[in-house]
Formats: C-alpha cells, structure tokens, sequence
C-alpha cells in the first residue's frame, strides 16, 4: 500500500521539481531613448531595442544572431514576463548614482578599447556605449548619455593641458582611416573628431561630438586642415586576391572567410555593392547608395573638387541664410556671392578653390538662361520624387532619405547638417516641394512629454551647445528652438507648433523652462577673447567670453551676428553665477 502511494506522487514530485529548476523571467524592456539604433552597426541589443522589437528581429534578421540562446521570437518572448506597467514603473525608480572614475596609469587598453572603468575612467568607458563595440561593456544603458547619466558629476578639477593636433598622414596608415575604427594617429586630428559626428559608431573616445574633441587638441596650423571627413577610395590589392575572391556569392559557399571579400581586398566599389545583396558583410550601411555616399568619389570618375566648367546659379530664395549658420553654400547664396567669399570669408567656405578668381574660373559665365528661374524652381519642375518614410534603423544623422525618410531627410536643409545631405536644395522647402506629397499614415503615438534634465550639465551647458534634442533640452525648449535657433534644432518639425503636436502634453503642474541658453561661468584661468581658441572652447571661457568675440574677427562661427544677438540667446547672468564645468 505504501510503495502504491509513493509511486502515485512520483509524478507530482518530479512536476515540482522540473517548476522549481525553470529559470525565472527575464524582465521585459521597453524600447529605449535610442531605439533608432536598434539593428544599426551597433547591432540588435534588448536594452537599446526594447524587449518586443529585439525578440521579433530572431525572425527578421536571424543572420545577425549567430550565437543568441533563442530560436525565434517565440522562443524570446516565451522567457519574458509580460508586460505590465507596474514593471514599468519599478524601471524608473531613482537609483544612487554610480562613482565617477578618473583614467589611471594601470587602464591597459587594447585597440584603444578602455572597458575597465575604475581602471580607464568613467568617460571612456561610457564612450563604448555609442559604439560597435557596446559589446564589450556590460551593456546595463543604453546610450553613452544613459550612462553619464548614472553617474556622479564629474568632480572639478584643473583643465588639463591640450593634445597636439595631428595632421592627416601624407601615405601610408591614411587609406586606413574609418576602414574598422577612426584612430587619431591613422586619420589626423580632424577626420578623427569630425566621426563623433557623422560616424559615431566606429570611433571610440570620451567626447560627445566633434566640439568636445577639437576642444581637447591645440588648435590647427595657421595653413588651415584641408583634410575632408570621407572614407578613402580603394582599388583594392589585386596580389591579396584569390581567383573569384571579389564575387557575390553567400559568405563561406566556396570554403573562403569573408574577410576575403573585405574593402581592403576587394576595393571599394566591390564592397559597397554587397549591401544590394543579401550577403552584406554588417550592417554599418543600409545599401551600396548609403555606403558608397561615405566614400570620396571614384578617382577615376570623379566629378567635384576641381570640376571645370560648372552651372552659374542665381541666389536662392533664402540667399538671407548665406553667410549664416550654415556657411557659404552655393547653392543658397549663388555664385557670385559664393566666389566672392573665398576673398572675404574664406575661413568659412567649403575650401574646395584657392579664391574668387578660381572659383570664377570654374564656372560657366553668367547667362540669361540662368536668370529665367530663381534658383530651386528648376528641381520643382521634374518629375516628383516619391515621399519616403522612416527607415525602422535609421541614423542619428541623415545621410540617405531611404534611411531616414523624406521628412527628416528635407528639414537638413534648414540646418548646420546641411553638409550631411547631396546639397541639392537651398531650404526644405524646395526639397519638399521636389516631393509627392506625404501619404495619409495612421496617427502616430505621441512622445513621452520630458521635462528639462535635472543634472545642469545637460540643461545649461549641452541644451543649445551644438545641438538639441529632447534629451538634454526638455521637450519644452527642444522644440521651441524650432522657431528660435532652426539651424541648430535635430528633427522633422517645420516648426515648434508641429513639434509640440507630436508630443504627450505637458504635465498638470506646467513646464517653466525658458527657451534660452543657460549661462556658463569661466573656469579659474583666464581666457583673452583676442586669444585663438577653437570650436567650442567657451565650455571653459564661459558665455561672456564666448558672446564678445563675435565682435572680433575671432569669432567661433556664424551663428549670431554680433555679441548683442548672443547675449540675447543665452539666459541673462544669475546673482548666485552660472554653470560651473
């Protein structure tokens, strides 16, 4: 009898084990600040995705996922709790913040890589966060922002003293420069900082974008950098090719490696075209347009710098922005005030000619057929080009409008990323007008109302610095900068009424932030404003310091006419001073 009854709950004994030794769900994520990168070259990572669209890519991209410990979307969602909003509100409990770290004489960095951050310093190891190499740290943010944020400021201490400023190598390490990652020493000081901009994924450093990092070096040679910031074209190396090594066929058919078929090998032309394929070697590019467009031109067929026998253009509708935020564009302030500028302003041109008289003579003279139309309306008389929306991984950055639809991709005409884009139109207006218009699409959820950040560091001396964005800004003064300081303002808005519209509304208790620039202080050392700093240095100089030299030919940039029409775009001074950094 006794025997039967244990027999009977055997059964039973082995179910509670086998509930017992289940592992516990994983928490579900929701998609992250950055959601945009989500399947860029950073790759598909579940806090940067969010648990939903990294367990659905198992089946979309399972190429990307050689080694994942699920099978397919099922098989992720299946080890994941549900959803529920009170997980959600657990996620946003305030935590302590983390210690910051100085870089220290033991940090023993590989292929500069500084992943041990009490050894290498919090700032560095934050820096890997935007990177391709997020693998190596421990992948708890998101977002090098994310993780600055978690952190404690860091403490005040003497400005340390300025890298050199390297020039591009003549030969040798040069055609290596961005190839896997941008290296200073390979790429010289300005291809190097200007990455933190247009190719944050492959350069590793503690800056946040190409001001910071130009801040931190010398200035450059009175002669100016002619250095331009595209990868360099290679006709690959013909002796390191095996027969049908440069061949579009699927990774390992014929028994060769990959790296076999790689830019070095293979060349340039080649290796863009596999991203038309189903083959493509990562997922640093969307397609052959999208890497070919980071490459300089073909040698062989180049047809920019120092082209002959270009069209004369008339000033554009917004020839009032030439000279401007943006620089000297030809397309915006025409050719002959363009040319003239390389006398009167050459440190703000494209650097393309030596002065007017070559840029003259590299054009076609003016002619009454050029006249007969303003300048843009001739685009707006072809064919219309078909409206693109959103890629689901588009960039930061709008390089190809295929990536980031036509609505983001037009709105860079009206901004210092101007540069980003073919430069095809003077203004967004023109380019949406070049464009069928925007299909109805279902109403969009709005985006999480933010109040201005909390830490100043973000608030009053990142918000407006070189950029703003929702992050640092709040959603109140992000998007009143559409209306204020255009040329500066990151997204698809053509003004702040639109911006709002596409936001939660505010909080019950209101939104006070002004929409202006916090004001920052000047560290203990002096700063002369009839001293050459670069890009950016007022991070140390401090408003006033910054405002006075647009009265002196010193000035940083274009961006405000005079000191008057800086001092008016920043806070004024408050009793108790401004921003330390």
């Amino acid at each position: 009898m006794k025997t039967h009854v244990i027999l009977s709950l055997l059964p039973l004994l082995a179910l509670a084990v086998t509930e017992e030794l289940k592992a516990p769900l994983l928490p579900w994520l929701p998609p992250s600040s950055v959601v945009e990168r989500c399947g860029g070259p950073i790759g598909f990572w579940e806090i940067i995705c969010g648990t939903e669209k990294f367990c659905e890519s198992h089946d979309t991209a399972s190429r990307w996922f050689p080694n994942s410990p699920y099978n397919n979307k099922t098989h992720c969602l299946d080890a994941h709790e549900c959803p529920s909003t009170s997980h959600k509100a657990e996620l946003a409990k305030p935590t302590a913040l983390l210690p910051w770290y100085e870089r220290t004489a033991e940090c023993k960095c590989m292929w500069v890589l500084c992943s041990d951050e009490k050894k290498c310093g919090s700032a560095e190891y934050c820096s890997l966060f935007d990177t391709k190499f997020f693998h190596t740290t421990s992948k708890e943010h998101a977002s090098m922002a994310e993780c600055l944020s978690a952190r404690e400021p860091r403490p005040e201490k003497a400005p340390a003293a300025k890298l050199p400023y390297l020039l591009e190598p003549k030969v040798g390490k040069k055609p290596m420069c961005g190839v896997n990652i941008y290296d200073e020493d390979r790429c010289g000081t300005k291809r190097y900082c200007l990455a933190f901009d247009h190719d944050r994924a492959f350069v590793v450093g503690p800056y946040l974008n190409a001001a910071e990092c130009l801040l931190a070096h010398d200035p450059p040679p009175k002669e100016g950098d002619p250095a331009f910031p595209l990868l360099k074209w290679l006709e690959g190396v013909k002796y390191m090719q095996a027969k049908d090594d440069c061949k579009h066929i699927a990774p390992y058919a014929d028994g060769r490696l990959p790296q076999k078929r790689g830019l070095i090998v293979c060349g340039t032309k080649f290796y863009c075209e596999q991203y038309d394929t189903q083959w493509a070697p990562d997922r640093r590019w969307r397609n052959a347009a999208h890497c070919f467009a980071a490459f300089e031109l073909d040698p062989a067929k180049e047809a920019g710098k120092g082209q002959r026998n270009l069209p004369w253009l008339m000033p554009s509708r917004v020839a009032d922005r030439c000279g401007g935020s943006l620089g000297f564009r030809e397309i915006i302030c025409g050719t002959a005030r363009y040319c003239d500028s390389y006398d009167t302003h050459k440190k703000w041109t494209e650097s393309i000619y030596q002065d007017r008289d070559d840029c003259l003579a590299a054009h076609q003279p003016p002619s009454s057929s050029s006249t007969s139309l303003p300048q843009g309306e001739l685009a707006a008389k072809a064919p219309l080009l078909p409206w693109r929306e959103a890629d689901e991984t588009n960039r930061a950055y709008c390089l190809e409008e295929e990536d980031c639809g036509t609505a983001l991709y037009c709105a860079s005409f009206d901004t210092r990323w101007f540069y980003f884009t073919k430069q095809e139109y003077p203004s967004s207006v023109e380019c949406l007008a070049a464009r069928e218009p925007r299909p109805a699409t279902p109403v969009l959820e709005k985006r999480p109302y933010l109040m201005e950040n909390e830490q100043p560091y973000w608030s009053k001396l990142r918000c407006g610095m070189a950029d703003y964005t929702p992050f640092s800004c709040g959603t109140r003064r992000y998007c009143f900068s559409f209306d204020l300081d255009r040329a500066y303002a990151i997204g698809p808005y053509a003004n702040a009424t639109e911006c709002f519209a596409a936001f939660e509304p505010p909080p019950v208790s209101g939104d006070v932030a002004l929409p202006i620039r916090g004001w920052v202080e000047p560290q203990a050392r002096p700063c002369n404003i009839n001293q050459e700093y670069q890009l950016g240095a007022y991070m140390h100089c401090g408003t006033k310091w910054l405002c006075e030299r647009y009265d002196t030919p010193l000035k940083e940039d274009l961006r405000y006419r005079n000191s008057t029409e800086c001092f008016a775009a920043f806070e004024p001074r408050p009793v108790n001073g401004g921003y330390h950094l």
